[in-house]
């Protein structure tokens, strides 16, 4: 089962993702940016959202499997009934 400590790590990182992200979005509409500029935040961009997905499957996973956990300790508790 995933720790409320790796629940936080989580939680941090994509706020931390989410921040960069909105920088970068940021950068490209306040004022014109040069080709190599533009190459430069698209990278960024690019990075963060991989790295997003990849958390947000892990997370998944990680819910899953918790659940996972919760159902057999509670249908082994039934089956002792």
């Amino acid at each position: 089962m995933p720790s409320s400590s790796c629940r936080q790590q989580f939680h941090d990182i994509r706020n931390a993702l989410n921040v960069i992200m909105g920088n970068a979005q940021l950068l490209q509409v306040s004022k014109p940016l040069t080709r190599e500029q533009q190459k430069c935040t698209d990278r960024i961009l690019n990075a963060a959202r991989e790295v997003s997905a990849m958390l947000n499957n892990d997370s998944a996973d990680a819910a899953r499997s918790e659940l996972k956990g919760n159902i057999s300790v509670a249908e082994k508790g039934i089956s002792h009934l």
